[in-house]
């Protein structure tokens, strides 16, 4: 089926970690492996800082009642692993294996292990295609876990019959809504009459970089303001990208642009264009307390949404920051000579930048 197991196969490396369990624990592990069977293997400990490693003798799980031989070692697997599997799988080597946050995983069948069928690259947060995947990255940040994989189940079923949510970026919107204060989430705790949807749980998922973030003027790299995206603070997701729509306007206010859109009742006698800029993801704090209010949202630029785009790729959806205040959009319509249009590069402010200072 769809989930872990070991077989024999000459040169191939599986990370893993020892855990040491009382005779108690052991006993309650073993109510749910059914289906599998202990064996004992030699494994190898890596020292940190060290070139040698320490080796082990330890109980391992099998699948398959029975080996006959190392053919059947372990049966041939039938189905491909979740999503939610593989993120769990990716999370406890991220945790405990220095570097392996950006390797693959390797999906092999015993049929033919020596060859990978498929290597799974986490996407990020914010590109999971499943809720139940994001539960397990939720989970992952609870003070006070909840009980897996029967958590994923009641996440999933509350977000899609409470709030008709059923994709990731869905709850992004709703985490930090462009038009309120309070988070349509909030539900999920008025709907409940457990503690499953505890303060526990929406703190985790602030902390969460799911909400993808368009940037195409100072908060670039190597711009003015891109400091409050360095670091930690954000991942930036694809280097080169455009806005799918190509109704914005693109004026300079000096050190950093102005986007309007067409389609907000704005009409300019220059052409209208595609924004090009960057792709990151954030989380809700990085989101709300930081990037909001240095675009003054929503009262100078406000924040809604856009569709991505990179060469025919379709990217999702992504936050972006437009021009709002109704007094600088007068400005720029009435008297175009105090913000000068990108005309040269449209939609291009780091080509309007690079072309000013030669």
């Amino acid at each position: 089926g769809g989930v872990a197991s070991l077989c024999p196969c000459e040169g191939v490396v599986t990370k893993g970690s020892i855990v040491r369990l009382s005779d108690e624990e052991k006993l309650r592990l073993d109510q749910f492996e059914d289906g599998y069977r202990e064996i004992k293997l030699n494994v190898y400990e890596r020292i940190q800082g060290e070139e040698s490693v320490k080796r082990h003798e330890a109980s391992v799980y099998i699948a398959g009642t029975s080996a006959m031989n190392q053919q059947l070692f372990t049966p041939k697997m039938n189905a491909g692993p979740s999503e939610a599997y593989l993120t769990a799988i990716h999370l406890h080597l991220r945790s405990h294996w220095e570097n392996s946050a950006e390797e693959p995983i390797d999906i092999r069948s015993s049929a033919s292990p020596e060859e990978a069928l498929t290597h799974w690259y986490h996407p990020g947060v914010d590109s999971l295609k499943t809720l139940e995947a994001l539960c397990v990255e939720v989970n992952a940040l609870r003070k006070i876990p909840w009980t897996m994989p029967a958590a994923t189940q009641r996440f999933t079923s509350d977000l899609n019959r409470i709030l008709g949510v059923y994709s990731v970026q869905e709850v992004s919107t709703l985490l930090a809504p462009a038009d309120s204060d309070t988070s349509s989430l909030d539900m999920l705790r008025e709907s409940s009459n457990d503690d499953f949807w505890d303060e526990d749980a929406f703190n985790a998922l602030k902390l969460l970089r799911i909400h993808r973030i368009f940037v195409y003027g100072s908060l670039m790299t190597g711009l003015a303001n891109h400091h409050i995206l360095d670091g930690n603070k954000a991942r930036l997701i694809r280097e080169s990208v455009q806005t799918r729509d190509s109704n914005f306007y693109l004026i300079s206010a000096g050190n950093y642009p102005f986007a309007l859109s067409s389609s907000s009742s704005v009409v300019l006698k220059e052409k209208t264009s595609a924004l090009r800029g960057q792709l990151f993801a954030v989380d809700t704090n990085v989101l709300e307390s930081q990037l909001d209010p240095l675009e003054s949202h929503p009262h100078f630029y406000l924040r809604s949404r856009c569709d991505v785009i990179q060469d025919d790729e379709d990217l999702g959806s992504a936050w972006i920051y437009l021009l709002n205040d109704p007094k600088t959009i007068s400005t720029i319509v009435e008297n175009p000579t105090c913000f000068p249009r990108v005309a040269d590069t449209p939609g291009d402010w780091r080509a309007y930048v690079e072309n000013s200072l030669r």
